[in-house]
């Protein structure tokens, strides 16, 4: 986490108020506020972590209410590998103070890290952005906490409101154009350490298993019969652990979007009529549902009802291909060609990227080209929030050549 205590600003000056002489004779000798922050500041330079344990429990003892106290002590503990100490030191530091974001950013540090308290961080991040919506470090995290737990909704919601404040990660674009699909690769082995940290949890039990589940979906070997029966295997038996896990959460977006998806592609409408049946309130917020509701409305051969989900989904998610896939051959039994066609080219577009996207080593590592290409399909798509920030990022990295933010 490093330095708690970098970026502070000391303040030393003449104490008043309080300190007047016709107070109480025994203040006379009790270290005033300058005085322990100056000692603090002595035994932090000269990394005297036990002196300065000492002096900021004084100091916090003395002034609850003083941030700096808080800081100091937080520092000290966490010098001292006492990570639990320095988070709830960190606490008491209130966030509306001059120090509260820092204090905030620093529990954050130590709750997604040594604590591994990835909900409490959560709460952090959230707690950031309401003292500092365009809090990078807070939309960041956010961010990355989302697309490891694969809660896809949250993940393309907090993605837009980082973009629209500039406040977004360079991956950012990447994970907003896969996000139906996007599967990190130790996003498995981070759901399980914090897993560790609440084994009961349904959030990192489903990301956990939905993670295995879709890694072992895109390894199946067509041309080895031997391979394939045992990955088939392997599947089918992941798939019952699914089921169970859909009984005991019933409500699970994920769950149900999964298993949707595999009930799509067999044609099952019945299971798909089953499944968005059972969906819960916060699906109407989700394009997949409404993909999938529009698929089942075509199925029935309602195609205006059908056309309305796909539009819904695509206002949710304008740069879904999925369901601009399913809506170019609704337009086609329609008649509109010319329409078809236009959507059938994005397609085909957006499966090229994702080609390109799913080939680099790391979501960091995307060429400014391929974003440049990014961008043009977003625009295309009638997303201007997400081309024209792109564009604006990839316009001052050809002038600065330099990382883009």
């Amino acid at each position: 986490m490093g330095c708690i205590m970098r970026n502070i600003r000391f303040r030393v000056g003449l104490i008043t108020g309080g300190w007047l002489v016709a107070a109480a004779a025994w203040v006379l000798w009790q270290p005033g506020p300058t005085d322990y922050a100056e000692r603090c500041r002595n035994a932090t330079v000269h990394g005297r972590w036990l002196e300065l344990a000492s002096q900021s429990k004084a100091w916090s003892e003395a002034k609850p209410q003083e941030a700096q106290a808080w800081l100091y002590r937080a520092q000290a503990a966490e010098q001292q590998q006492d990570f639990a100490a320095a988070n709830m030191y960190l606490s008491n530091v209130p966030p509306d103070s001059q120090f509260g974001i820092r204090a905030l950013e620093a529990r954050i540090e130590l709750q997604f890290g040594p604590l591994n308290q990835p909900l409490g961080a959560v709460e952090s991040c959230q707690a950031l952005l309401h003292s500092d919506p365009n809090s990078k470090l807070a939309h960041q995290r956010l961010i990355f906490f989302f697309a490891f737990t694969l809660q896809r909704q949250k993940l393309i919601s907090q993605i837009r409101d980082a973009i629209a404040r500039r406040c977004e990660p360079r991956e950012a674009y990447t994970y907003l154009f896969l996000a139906d699909s996007l599967l990190l690769s130790n996003a498995g082995s981070q759901n399980a350490r914090w897993l560790q940290s609440d084994p009961a949890s349904e959030l990192f039990s489903v990301a956990q298993a939905v993670q295995i589940a879709e890694t072992l979906q895109g390894q199946i070997p067509r041309d080895d019969p031997d391979i394939f029966a045992k990955v088939k295997e392997s599947i089918e038996r992941r798939d019952r652990t699914l089921e169970e896990l859909l009984m005991r959460y019933p409500n699970n977006l994920e769950l149900l979007a999964y298993f949707l998806r595999q009930a799509v592609e067999r044609g099952d409408v019945n299971r798909v009529t089953d499944l968005l049946a059972s969906a819960p309130h916060s699906a109407e917020f989700d394009h997949r549902f409404w993909r999938y509701r529009g698929w089942l409305m075509q199925s029935h051969e309602d195609l205006a009802e059908a056309k309305a989900a796909y539009q819904q989904a695509l206002k949710q998610h304008p740069m879904d291909s999925g369901t601009r896939h399913l809506l170019a051959g609704l337009v086609r039994r329609q008649g509109d060609l010319v329409e078809a066609g236009r959507l059938e080219q994005l397609v085909v577009r957006a499966n090229h990227l994702r080609r390109l996207l799913q080939q680099e080593d790391t979501v960091r590592s995307v060429s400014p080209q391929t974003l440049k290409d990014l961008a043009g399909y977003a625009a295309d798509c009638g997303d201007r929030l997400v081309a024209d920030s792109l564009h604006a990022q990839l316009q001052r990295f050809d002038r600065t050549k330099g990382p883009m933010r």
